[in-house]
């Protein structure tokens, strides 16, 4: 470390995860795991597959973890799915009764019911939430939280929001290596008829705050001080290196997220969604008028009742299906945007160097056509920070669709469609930066022939100096710069 009279400079070397072996991750991250490791391996030869669903729970804490309910080690959490799928994964039991009263507020007012009550309304929904809790969110295997979801489920009168505690959870599991749980169905009621009454209590509280929120009591008046009045050493050191080296921040964030994607492993995402059998409900008419758009009502309301879905061809009243997410198994059906890009057609196809992007249309397609990419994403986590390029008619090639249920998906080709599209970048980076570029400009150029009433020699040589000043453009470059702009303005029209 240097000193001088204004600056400390510090020199620090810093690994490149990506060009780690494993054994040599494994050796840097001991409290770390992933499909790098020597368990995960052992285990895959062990079960006698290749195929791997591991997720970032299972990688955020170390091979020696042990679950808190059950105690098992990691070792023997591993489990092999009816497709043949080793499933290592952890999951993050929570509190349900935390939930309790933003989904009251969500029944009076609707999904934006933040705007509908006072700033100290909000406070007090989440302080409360905290507070009533019964425990805190706790990191267990996939087995301990899903006899927690089984025992409801075979517990049906049992309370909605109620959730059992991990120390309640061990008591009513029958426990086995590499094997799910066996749940005691009579074990798991008597634990809750003995907690029932501070159950009621905690609830009777909420009802409280709840009424409280709508009579705008309990205010309080916010203060001036900040959070952070506090300099932080680390994030004193984290700024300076963005403003001064903010390629290398840059280049350090990307190497601790693909070291991050190399460590999961999500084969396991979709699939079975074909081999599920599954009763397909049909809304009434009263159902589809009353529908909310699953949060996206405004444009809901404005896609017109002749739409049909350019990649899947259904209509509206056809995308709404009952929701595999909501325990009232509500009415889900989407309709988001999607960017289509205009490819002017290259000498050569299956050379996707030779294609060029014009432009750009806004095209608006349903939830499960829109969901294909996220799931990809998903089952290959390397492909989760690049930009796959899906036209309509990529996705029109990869759904069988039909009224009322989610897609049937060829997610083989699917994936193999996805890295193919990663050779088309270029083209897209080539078209955003010009479309940025052009934007920039025509802001530009409208500003300052405001300011000089439309004179254009003035104007053009405001701009020129602009140009020259603040974007660093040499000024034997920036007269053609400022051609091939105005030639091409309408680009971005």
């Amino acid at each position: 470390m240097k000193d001088n009279s204004k600056k400390i400079i510090v020199n620090f070397h810093i690994k490149k995860l990506e060009s780690l072996t494993d054994e040599e991750i494994q050796e840097e991250f001991p409290d770390r795991d992933g499909r790098w490791s020597i368990q995960t391996k052992r285990a895959l030869r062990r079960f006698q597959t290749e195929k791997l669903d591991l997720n970032e729970n299972w990688a955020s804490v170390g091979p020696d973890w042990t679950c808190p309910c059950c105690e098992r080690p990691k070792y023997d959490l591993f489990r092999l799915s009816v497709n043949q799928i080793l499933l290592a994964n952890l999951h993050v039991h929570h509190d349900h009764l935390a939930d309790f009263l933003k989904e009251k507020l969500h029944q009076k007012f609707g999904s934006k019911w933040a705007h509908c009550v006072s700033r100290s309304g909000i406070y007090l929904e989440d302080v409360g939430s905290k507070l009533i809790g019964r425990f805190a969110p706790c990191l267990v295997c996939a087995d301990c939280n899903a006899a927690d979801g089984a025992a409801k489920a075979g517990l049906p009168t049992l309370p909605r929001f109620f959730s059992f505690r991990v120390s309640e959870i061990c008591k009513f599991i029958q426990v086995s290596p590499n094997s799910e749980h066996k749940v005691s169905l009579d074990i798991a009621m008597g634990i809750f008829i003995d907690i029932e009454k501070d159950f009621q209590k905690r609830v009777l509280f909420l009802d409280q705050l709840f009424n409280m929120i709508l009579c705008g009591d309990l205010l309080q008046e916010e203060g001036n001080i900040r959070r952070n009045k506090y300099i932080s050493t680390y994030d004193y050191i984290k700024n300076e290196l963005i403003k001064s080296f903010y390629d290398d921040y840059k280049n350090i964030s990307n190497d601790i997220n693909g070291f991050l994607r190399r460590s999961l492993s999500r084969d396991g995402v979709s699939s079975n969604s074909l081999s599920r059998k599954v009763t397909i409900d049909i809304p009434t008419q009263e159902d589809y008028l009353n529908h909310d758009g699953s949060g996206g009502l405004k444009i809901w309301q404005e896609t017109p009742e002749s739409w049909s879905c350019p990649c899947c061809s259904r209509v509206k009243f056809q995308i709404l299906r009952r929701s595999n997410k909501s325990k009232k198994k509500k009415w889900s059906g989407r309709i988001l945007k999607h960017t289509q890009y205009v490819l002017m057609s290259p000498e050569n196809w299956d050379d996707p160097l030779s294609w060029e992007i014009t432009g750009q249309n806004e095209e608006i397609i349903c939830m499960d056509c829109a969901s294909v990419i996220p799931k990809i994403k998903q089952m290959k986590p390397e492909l989760s920070r690049d930009e796959v390029f899906f036209q309509i008619e990529d996705i029109r090639e990869l759904v069988k669709a039909s009224p009322h249920q989610g897609h049937e998906v060829n997610w083989e080709q699917a994936v193999l469609r996805a890295y193919n599209s990663l050779q088309r970048i270029p083209a897209v980076d080539f078209y955003n930066e010009k479309r940025n570029r052009l934007s920039v400009f025509s802001f530009i150029y409208r500003h300052f022939s405001k300011m000089y009433n439309n004179e254009n020699d003035i104007v053009l040589g405001a701009v020129r100096q602009y140009y020259i000043e603040k974007n660093k453009i040499n000024e034997f470059d920036v007269d053609d710069f400022i051609s091939d702009c105005l030639n091409d303005i309408g680009f971005v029209k």
